[in-house]
């Protein structure tokens, strides 16, 4: 599997269950890391507020 951040039907047809965790586990980490950016971004507006 490639790099690319949208697969075709034919190499999702023929992804192997090794393939298929990896993909889960980069979207996993990417959500993660929007969720961590997301919660500084909170932080950082809170603790502006609170001056």
């Amino acid at each position: 599997m490639k790099g690319n951040a949208v697969l075709s039907k034919d190499e999702l047809a023929s992804a192997t269950r090794e393939d298929m965790m990896h993909l889960f586990q980069v979207f996993v980490g990417g959500l993660m890391g929007d969720f961590a950016q997301y919660l500084q971004q909170k932080k950082d507006t809170n603790h502006d507020e609170e001056k």
